[in-house]
């Protein structure tokens, strides 16, 4: 299983059949600032699930000023 970064502007054309856990554009996690999305699946080998934990936790990905 690999995860992949993808911007925005693929959304609509990326090819979710080969992702596993998102299955099209409504259900993707996005960036805070909504300008890329997250992808995975068995065939997706960009980030490993150590490295998009890493990415993930970043303020590009998680509003640290949520609820406040």
């Amino acid at each position: 299983m690999g995860y992949g970064i993808k911007n925005i502007e693929e959304i609509d054309t990326f090819d979710y059949s080969i992702c596993s856990g998102f299955s099209n554009e409504n259900t993707v996690r996005r960036s805070v600032n909504g300008q890329k999305f997250l992808v995975e699946g068995e065939t997706i080998t960009e980030y490993t699930h150590a490295e998009i934990l890493l990415i993930m936790d970043t303020e590009e990905w998680t509003d640290t000023n949520f609820g406040i």
